[in-house]
Order: structure tokens, then sequence, then C-alpha cells
């Protein structure tokens, strides 16, 4: 269990404890994150990422990785999507060289089987060749359309703290949080491509809360609780990653009070929720 950040005796700090059986601070190398609490964390693969919180003077929004097998931090930084649209200045016989970075395309749809997933274009089909006669019957050269790149930026979820983080197939989701707003936004984070994008979802989605908590089960993420700025909640939703689908689950039983800043995991059939603050 490696635990960052948070306050120690009022002081923000950002090291790590070694892996078990061990007990003590190790020493990290690389571009280690500024102090910070209220982030959230996460793993993928081999390494352990870090998104946002408060550094003691002002929220932020920046994204650090920690392999665990180096012990070295690194930070995250997005690449922009690109797409592609139509430029008629190029003759047919000049081939874009696939191998020149100018011509790199970077296109992203949107991932994991998703239905509501903001597919990014891909390459136009080619065009037929244009072929014009002159008055002498020569032919003259061949025009093409060829494919121009225009960047399209999806900047990463506003600077804030407390709000809740998983990791699904090859992705990072945040929900919610504070970032001067109690927040209700989703967003989704690509590993393979380095890239953030809003998630588009439908049905009854979860009003805005912060230190609320996420955990992933199945193809389900659960989200329970927080605060809405007003009150405590107790509330449980459901987001299906395979249709892009939010529901508001009406469970069995006694719930837990509404509380905020708990913790909850998912453990095969159950998610477990400790502790947290009901207000006393």
């Amino acid at each position: 269990v490696g635990v960052g950040g948070g306050v120690g005796g009022g002081v923000n700090n950002n090291q790590l404890p070694p892996r078990p059986p061990y007990i003590g601070t190790i020493t990290a190398t690389g571009n280690v994150p500024t102090p910070r609490d209220r982030h959230a964390a996460v793993v993928h693969r081999s390494s352990l990422y870090i998104f946002g919180g408060f550094d003691g003077t002002s929220r932020v929004s920046d994204l650090y990785g920690f392999d665990v097998e180096r012990l070295v931090w690194r930070e995250v930084r997005a690449r922009n999507n690109t797409t592609n649209t139509m430029n008629n200045n190029e003759y047919a016989g000049q081939v874009p060289d696939n191998n020149n970075n100018n011509n790199n395309n970077n296109n992203m749809g949107g991932g994991n089987g998703m239905v509501n997933n903001n597919q990014g274009p891909g390459i136009h089909p080619q065009q037929p060749d244009q072929v014009v006669f002159g008055h002498e019957g020569e032919r003259a050269p061949m025009m093409r359309q060829q494919p121009q790149q225009q960047q399209q930026l999806h900047p990463p979820p506003t600077p804030r703290h407390s709000h809740a983080a998983v990791v699904y197939r090859n992705c990072m989701y945040v929900f919610g949080g504070y970032d001067g707003s109690y927040r209700s936004d989703f967003h989704e984070f690509d590993f393979d491509q380095s890239s953030w994008r809003p998630v588009l979802a439908s049905g009854r989605s979860p009003r805005a809360r912060y230190r609320s908590t996420a955990c992933v089960r199945g193809d389900m993420m659960i989200l329970f609780g927080g605060h809405d700025g007003t009150r405590h909640l107790a509330d449980v939703h459901l987001f299906d990653f395979a249709n892009g689908v939010w529901s508001l689950l009406v469970a069995k039983g006694v719930p837990p009070l509404p509380r905020d800043s708990h913790v909850s995991v998912a453990y095969k059939e159950s998610m477990y929720v400790f502790g947290g603050s009901t207000g006393s």
C-alpha cells in the first residue's frame, strides 16, 4: 500500500512510504509533484497516477505518474488531438510522407466500447483524381485533395480538489469535485493517447458534489455520497461504461448516514464504505 501527499502536522507533504513490509519514507526521483492534499489517485498498469488537489495556496489540475517499479515520478502532459480537413493545393504526384512528423495523424475516437463516445474523425477517403485536358488534348497536372491537420484541444478538467477518480480499461475517469463551485462534470483521460475528453452521457446524472467516492465493478462505476454545498448525501449512482448511461440505484436495506470524506472499494459483489463525516 502506498500513500502520497495529504496533510501531516498541518504541513502538506509529497513523500511516498516504501513498499511493504517496510514502514518508512522512500526517496523517489524524477519530476516530483508539488505538495498537496485532497487529490485523487488511481493505479494503471505499474504506475500510480495522481490528479488535481490543493497545494496550500491554490487548486491544481496537473497529472503525475509514479512508476512503482523504478520509483520515478513524471508529469503527464496531455497531447493535442488532431483532425483532418481537405485542402485543394497539392498535385496528385506529390505523395505525403507518412514518416514526416508534420503529416502524422493523432486521431482519437472515444474509448472502451461506450456508445456516447465522441468518436474522433478519421482520415478522409481519397478523392478521385480530377483530370483536365487542355485545348491540344494534353493532360494537365492532376489535382488531388490532401488532408491538412488542424489541432483540436480538449483541455483537462478545471483545477479542483475533492473529486473522485477511477480507472476503467485504459482510461482514468474523473467526476465532480470543487473548483470554486461544486461540480458534476465527468472527464476521461486516455492513457494510450495521453489526451483528455469530456464524457457525454445520457440518463440521470448525479448532482454536483465533492468528497464523494467512486469504485468500479465490472463495467459499472459506483458513485456514493459526498456533499453538494448544502447537505451531506447518501445516494448511489451507477455509470454504465458500455452504454454511457447514468442511473440512480435504489438499494435495499438501511443505507449509511449521508456523509462525505469517506472511503470505498469494490470487492466481488459488494461495495464497502468506511468512515467519513456526517457533520457531527
